[in-house]
């Protein structure tokens, strides 16, 4: 009995001292814990915070023929027998870009404003200015516009990054107008390099990134982003047959000559 009361008072000895030596580490390591940061601030956030005002919507008008109907709509003698009666009518594009220069200077796809007679560009708080082409590579499918801003006002810019050390995996950022829909986001990889494209005689794409981003109707011309904000790619194509195949033109492949199409005069 003697035995059994001794292990008794030794067992709860030992644990009342557990105890005391629990709760007072408790505090020393309550001291070691930071406070963590907001984990929905991520990288990507931060991007579109940087780089949301320098991307623009651009909206051109060009005009095309288009013919007048004679046997009614979605008739097919409509495409045997083809009306001699054609007019041009205005037609609208949509496309996006990003300013390269703090004076208003645009880069974007030539497609985006080929044969344009009215140019509007819209910046992210709504503000819109008309812009002028000053320079275009129909071959490489690039355009640099400016916009015709009002004495002393300027503009942010996207810094350009290098496409020569992508790494496939890693995070592509498209921020454009798809559809209409403005300074919108999307997120990707880089899912491959140096691919090459050929839609007519006019445009030929070699170099190419390709990403699974969601890139639609009205991205082309908008800027391909690294996890720092820098451009590394012009959205410029998708497979329309597929789903997450798109393209973009390596920033590399004109960031050099680009200098030499600004026009400060």
């Amino acid at each position: 009995m003697k035995s059994s009361k001794w292990m008794h008072e030794t067992v709860a000895v030992g644990l009342a001292a557990a105890f005391v030596l629990t709760v007072s580490a408790a505090p020393a390591a309550a001291q070691r814990i930071k406070p963590l940061q907001n984990p929905r601030r991520t990288a990507v956030v931060e991007v579109f915070e940087r780089a949301r005002d320098a991307v623009v919507n651009i909206s051109s008008t060009r005009m095309a023929q288009t013919g007048v109907r004679m046997f009614g709509f979605g008739d097919p003698l409509d495409d045997i027998f083809q009306s001699p009666f054609r007019r041009d009518v205005p037609v609208q594009s949509l496309g996006s870009g990003f300013i390269v220069h703090s004076r208003g200077y645009v880069v974007t796809n030539e497609h985006v404003v080929r044969k344009a007679m009215k140019i509007a560009v819209s910046l992210a708080d709504g503000q819109s200015y008309e812009a002028h082409v000053i320079a275009t590579d129909a071959v490489h499918d690039l355009a640099v516009l400016k916009l015709d801003l009002p004495e002393g006002v300027t503009l942010p810019s996207l810094p350009l990054g290098r496409s020569d050390n992508l790494m496939i995996g890693e995070t592509a950022i498209a921020i454009g107008n798809p559809m209409g829909y403005h300074h919108s986001l999307a997120t990707g990889v880089i899912s491959a390099l140096n691919r090459e494209l050929k839609f007519d005689t006019r445009a030929e794409y070699k170099g190419l990134i390709q990403t699974d981003t969601s890139i639609n109707p009205g991205n082309s011309g908008g800027p391909l982003l690294n996890v720092n904000a820098e451009v590394i790619g012009i959205n410029t194509a998708i497979r329309p047959d597929a789903q997450g195949i798109g393209f973009a033109i390596a920033i590399d492949s004109f960031a050099g000559e680009l200098p030499n199409l600004l026009d400060f005069s």
